[in-house]
């Protein structure tokens, strides 16, 4: 019998030392998440990455149905494989962009400057891009795909450049032992908003084409759920101008 209570001694011993590890891993990771929330710095990060999934994800999606939309409704008239292939066209072009241009750009204007030249950038597009409209109606087809492919060219390295700053900004916002658990937040909460975009800027994008919608005009017709992106885009500028220059640098 002594064995055997020595045994269960142990294994109690051992229980005890694995709750006593757990609650303190607790009170770290609850400290850290209570840090990271309410810290000035990855708060003004996280707001900034949380709207920019809003656009990210809602302007794909608002953008596509925007080019299938008939002329009637203020789109283009694009088929799905019109669109498919602005895409793929698209895609071919940013490819030399990402591997080359971007670290220069960021090496010479920081991840703040950066981000905000690029969501300015993104501001005008998202403005201009509906009024293609026009030109889908009255100017010949090369020049409409000339400048569709131009401007959504435009816009993704825009956003793009945005998310890599976003990036830095949340590894540079903390210290190395708090770097897991604020990727980990960030990616969870900017999911979140990129699951509930979709089905938001879809719901205000196909009420804008209703009857009485269009009848009013700008900005509340096919082109209000392209101004909402641009006003997100500008509110987005305005925090990372309260950024320390410090976010672009690692602590």
């Amino acid at each position: 019998s002594a064995p055997t209570n020595s045994s269960t001694k142990t294994y109690t011993v051992k229980c005890l030392h694995a709750l006593i590890n757990a609650h303190t891993s607790a009170r770290r990771w609850f400290a850290d998440v209570k840090f990271i929330l309410f810290n000035k710095v990855t708060l003004l990060v996280f707001l900034t990455h949380c709207l920019f999934a809003v656009v990210d994800t809602g302007f794909d999606a608002i953008y596509s149905l925007w080019c299938a939309s008939p002329l009637y409704l203020g789109g283009i008239g694009f088929t799905v494989r019109e669109i498919g292939i602005t895409s793929t066209v698209v895609g071919a072009l940013f490819l030399p962009f990402s591997l080359f241009v971007y670290p220069l750009l960021e090496k010479k204007f920081g991840s703040i400057q950066s981000f905000q030249m690029s969501a300015i950038l993104n501001l005008f597009l998202a403005v201009i891009i509906p009024n293609i409209h026009y030109l889908a109606v009255t100017g010949p087809a090369t020049v409409l795909w000339l400048i569709i492919i131009v401007t959504r060219l435009m816009f993704v390295i825009g956003a793009r450049i945005c998310f890599a700053a976003q990036c830095v900004f949340i590894s540079n916002s903390v210290t190395h032992e708090k770097l897991g658990r604020a990727n980990g937040l960030a990616v969870l909460m900017s999911d979140i908003f990129r699951a509930i975009s979709p089905a938001l800027t879809g719901t205000i994008y196909a009420a804008s084409l209703s009857e009485w919608t269009m009848f009013i005009g700008f900005p509340v017709d096919y082109n209000l759920m392209f101004v909402i992106f641009g006003g997100i885009l500008l509110i987005m500028v305005l925090l990372t101008a309260c950024l320390p220059t410090s976010v672009n640098y690692k602590k």
